[in-house]
């Protein structure tokens, strides 16, 4: 009997299901490259021992208690290479949630993304039925401290976690 790992990181409704947990979240039209990199901490959340975050934020993420990456199962890539090998997942995704309505035409439009009503609707109902009460609570910290903590612009998001990626 042969086995499969299934990594959810490249996985096109995985992804949605994240990006729809984030966007939940967030309530407001987001930059899609911002995006894409919560997305991307989302899916690998301990990776995000290796960024830069200031003191309060380091100390809402240890609440969490996600294992760093050594005592994982999995072996990780370098960030940005594991980054640039799910762009074709996270980009795939969103084309799906704008052309089923899921996401506002007009910001996604301007490189932004914000559910539409029926898509708040359809996430909000699912968040009820298949996210643990863990990746609520990460999907809350990487939009409430360590995306607010970026506020300024993507250049200091960008030097913090080392990843980039031109929409």
């Amino acid at each position: 009997m042969s086995a499969r790992l299934w990594y959810s990181q490249f996985d096109v409704y995985d992804c949605i299901r994240r990006v729809g947990g984030l966007l939940l979240e967030w309530r407001r039209p987001v930059h899609l490259e911002r995006l894409y990199i919560l997305d991307f901490f989302f899916a690998n959340a301990p990776l995000l021992h290796r960024v830069t975050m200031t003191a309060d934020v380091r100390s809402a993420f240890r609440d969490l208690a996600i294992p760093k990456p050594d005592k994982v199962f999995l072996s990780y890539p370098a960030s940005p290479l594991l980054f640039h090998q799910m762009e074709s997942a996270q980009t795939s995704a969103l084309r799906a949630l704008a052309g089923k309505g899921l996401l506002n035409i007009e910001s996604f439009a301007d490189k932004s993304a914000e559910l539409s009503t029926l898509g708040s609707s359809l996430f909000g109902d699912i968040t009820n039925r298949i996210d643990s009460a863990q990746e609520i609570a990460l999907a809350r910290f990487l939009v409430n401290h360590y995306s607010a903590s970026h506020d300024n612009g993507m250049g200091s998001l960008r030097s913090s976690c080392g990843l980039r990626r031109s929409v």
